[in-house]
């Protein structure tokens, strides 16, 4: 299996008086109603702002539709995406930060299942900005299977982070649910649903701390919104107070992304249990010189 990621071109249109398929191949010239079809079971097609699958779905005349058409220009080399671990049911990469898991409609950037059109099923998600091992079944009743372990807290996840200042050992027992003042994004709220985090520093310095963090539950953001809560962003975490750059000694050290990595996944698979590590990723390899090995979470 290829292990690498490809541009998209985002394409609008208003269209419609068909199904979905035939409406694809109408409107764009170089797609053939079995490539539209392939582009709709892809998850690549949002119908009036979401995601249609259905390739025979009647669409209306006027109706926007947002098609992601992959590219393969000259100067755009694919992104690579290191595998882990494959066999004929599973594959295992260790994802990169700065790529979605699933496309979405308003973004042109590359996903990973857009790299495997109806091969592969992603059992659970990582943030765009999160890194790590990142588990994909190749048919969908194991994908299903993986999918309800996930749901019911069969799977052991352990993520590594780097934060600002320090944040008590413990577990944070805080509801989550959208923030009222940014949509897009999570807070603590009373009204959220239940969601638990356990935190352990294993290393820090002045203004820094490395914490193993295991979950309890997996609701979005949640590690991000729970260390923020506790008054210790994530490094790099603009979106809930994390600072971009830090002074560390004499140094000016840039994170360009959330600096959470998820660092090892422990499953029951069909041939037994198994554990998958990914290495500390090179962009945050940076912080090893100041003492903050981030190894020392993953024990």
């Amino acid at each position: 299996m290829s292990a690498d990621v490809s541009r998209a071109k985002r394409v609008s249109l208003t269209g419609g008086g068909d199904r979905l398929d035939r409406v694809l191949a109408k409107a764009l010239p170089d797609v053939s109603r079995r490539a539209a079809r392939g582009l709709i079971s892809a998850g690549a097609v949002f119908v009036a702002g979401r995601r249609c699958r259905v390739a025979s779905r009647s669409v209306p005349n006027g109706t926007s539709i947002v098609v992601h058409l992959p590219t393969m220009a000259v100067d755009d080399a694919p992104i690579p995406l290191p595998i882990l671990f494959e066999d004929e049911r599973i594959v295992v990469i260790d994802k990169p930060p700065g790529i979605h898991v699933h496309m979405t409609e308003s973004s042109g950037e590359p996903s990973i299942v857009e790299r495997w059109p109806n091969t592969v099923f992603p059992v659970h998600r990582l943030d765009r900005g999160t890194s790590g091992v990142l588990l994909l079944a190749k048919d969908k009743v194991l994908a299903a299977r993986l999918m309800e372990a996930f749901r019911f807290r069969r799977v052991e996840k352990r993520y590594v982070a780097v934060v600002e200042g320090k944040v008590p050992d413990g577990t944070i027992d805080s509801p989550i649910g959208r923030d009222p003042r940014r949509p897009r994004l999570y807070a603590v709220r009373q009204d959220g649903r239940p969601a638990v985090t356990m935190v352990r520093t294993v290393a820090s310095i002045e203004n820094l701390s490395v914490v193993a963090v295991d979950l309890g539950t997996g609701r979005t953001h949640q590690i991000r919104v729970h260390l923020s809560s506790a008054g210790a962003p994530i490094l790099g975490d603009r979106a809930y107070g994390g600072r971009s750059h830090v002074r560390i000694g004499e140094r000016i050290v840039h994170v360009e992304r959330p600096a959470l990595h998820a660092a090892r996944l422990r499953i029951a698979l069909p041939d037994g249990e198994r554990t998958f590590v990914a290495p500390v990723p090179a962009d945050l390899r940076i912080l090893d010189p100041a003492g903050l090995a981030l190894e020392t979470a993953y024990a």
